[in-house]
């Protein structure tokens, strides 16, 4: 018996010693990589002493490719500014449109920290931001057989824990991937990520894509997604007057969008994290995410991953990047709708590769597809007409008597089986899909500084000289007239006058591609009314 128990006392001190010898090796094996990188560190310091020197005056180094340039602060180490390179400020500048920017009059960015007791963004050991180094001031993709770039930017702390930011940008891409590896030489260190969108509420009609009074209506503020909400926006205002609100989840973004552009903080943890949103000041607020605290061992390693979107709302990119980012696009109640009628153009974008056809070849698809209502329509509104004398008779003969003159007229309905509200179905139902392709256009950003033909060359501003607005009040006329009934009483003809007039003002100030729209509509409306109302007077 104690034979056993002394040889079970042996194997446990055996497993001990073995697990110890394990531990002791991986512990030595994990610090001699971390101390690699160090040593790493600390020669590209001595090899770049002299790029140091000149980051001291200008702390702005560079990260571009093929659509985007993105200017990098090295003091606390964030993106500045990003431009746009496909995408002009006017249609007749060479400038590229600036989405972040930062300037006396207007801020909007887009800041990546890492926070909590011992991160580099701490305000307990950092009164000021931390100053990354790095070893050169450029990063381009001139060489179009490279597919990414990446700018290491390296901070070191005062108890000699390594914190690497990567900045990973790949060519064509909208998305900024950020990483960060932390490399713990001392005590256990506790830290936390914060992302943040920062905008002010109101701003300088210079600093916005005012093409048209659209944009002014189109929605400009927040949005997120969580595991709770697929997608949900939140006005500035609303940030403004509550920023008490927070929201815990594991999965989704935080974004604020504007007409066309968005620009987006999509965590890469699956821990939990925190939205939280900010008034900063008086005419400035953020949207935030945060993360739980993370703990990192001594002499242990770290990674953590987040991506910024900025840029156009691509859909078809955007929502490869996180689920229903794309939702960012907005369509308003009607999504459901527009969403397909933006695939159906983008269809015969592909085919006639010109936006303005691509909105024809839409138009005559939609109006081909209601022909049957319509058709129901006109012959109701045809029968109409053809009872007009017999209902003018029944008037006059029961005009002091109501009773009597509905029971006439309903009776005269029956018999010529015609129901009034079956002529008004066809236009309810044709006004949501009319009103889906309105807000397509207006929000599709691949609409931006489209050109069609001749002296219209962008789709997404006013006709500069009025000739498709007129040319459409000129049809809204003619169907006008086309569709007169005998029952017009003087009065009417001359009031109705004035319609297309009214109209033709508003359209002065349209986007060219919405009044293409319409414009057509009205041609294909012409061509349906002498086709249908000849076959039925046959």
């Amino acid at each position: 018996m104690y034979l056993k128990r002394n040889i079970f006392i042996l194997m446990f001190l055996c497993i001990i010693l073995y697990s110890f010898h394990i531990y002791k090796n991986y512990i030595s094996h994990n610090f001699t990589q971390n101390k690699k990188i160090l040593i790493h560190e600390n020669n590209i310091i001595k090899k770049s002493k002299c790029a140091f020197k000149n980051l001291e005056k200008n702390n702005i180094i560079y990260l571009k490719n093929d659509v985007i340039c993105a200017s990098i602060n090295t003091i606390g180490g964030n993106i500045e500014e990003v431009s746009l390179l496909k995408y002009k400020k006017k249609i007749n500048s060479n400038k590229p449109f600036k989405l972040l920017k930062k300037n006396s009059n207007f801020i909007y960015q887009a800041n990546s920290k890492i926070i909590g007791n011992d991160g580099p963004d701490s305000s307990i050991h950092c009164k000021e931001k931390p100053i990354y180094k790095i070893d050169k001031k450029n990063f381009y993709l001139k060489n179009l057989n490279k597919k990414t770039i990446y700018i290491p930017l390296i901070w070191k702390s005062k108890n000699n824990s390594l914190y690497i930011k990567t900045f990973i940008l790949n060519k064509g891409d909208y998305r900024i991937k950020i990483e960060y590896d932390i490399y713990n030489y001392n005590k256990n260190i506790h830290v936390s990520t914060l992302h943040k969108l920062q905008q002010n509420i109101n701003i300088p009609n210079a600093n916005f894509n005012y093409n048209s009074i659209f944009s002014k209506n189109t929605y400009r503020g927040s949005a997120y997604s969580s595991d709770i909400h697929k997608f949900k926006k939140e006005s500035f205002e609303d940030i403004k007057s509550n920023d008490a609100k927070k929201i815990h989840t594991k999965k989704g973004w935080i974004a604020m969008i504007q007409q066309y552009f968005c620009t987006a903080w999509i965590p890469g943890n699956t821990e939990n994290n925190i939205f939280f949103r900010k008034n900063i000041k008086k005419n400035q607020v953020s949207i935030n995410c945060q993360s739980n605290l993370i703990s990192i061992n001594k002499n242990f390693c770290h990674k953590i991953s987040s991506s910024l979107w900025v840029g156009p709302e691509i859909q078809k990119e955007m929502k490869n990047i996180a689920p229903y980012l794309d939702f960012t696009v907005d369509y308003g109640y009607l999504w459901f709708f527009s969403k397909p009628l933006f695939k159906l153009l983008n269809f015969f974008f592909k085919i006639v590769n010109n936006w303005g056809w691509a909105i024809v070849l839409t138009t005559l698809t939609i109006r081909a597809i209601m022909y049957p209502l319509t058709k129901i329509q006109y012959i109701s509104s045809e029968k109409f007409r053809l009872l007009q004398p017999e209902i003018e008779r029944i008037k006059q003969k029961y005009k002091n008597n109501k009773k009597k003159l509905n029971e006439k007229i309903i009776s005269l309905y029956n018999a010529e089986q015609i129901n009034p509200i079956k002529s008004f179905i066809p236009t309810l139902l044709q006004m949501p899909l009319f009103l889906s392709l309105y807000t397509m256009l207006v929000a599709s950003v691949e609409l931006r500084h489209a050109g069609f033909i001749l002296w219209i060359n962008d789709l997404s501003s006013k006709d500069p000289y009025f000739v498709l607005p007129i040319f459409m009040g000129l049809t809204m006329f003619y169907i006008q007239q086309i569709s007169k009934t005998n029952n017009s009483n003087s009065i009417q003809p001359k009031y109705m006058l004035f319609v297309p007039i009214i109209l033709t003002c508003f359209f002065l100030c349209f986007p060219s591609g919405l009044v293409l729209y319409y414009t057509v509509n009205n041609l294909i409306t012409i061509v349906q009314n002498k086709f249908i109302f000849n076959k039925i007077n046959k």
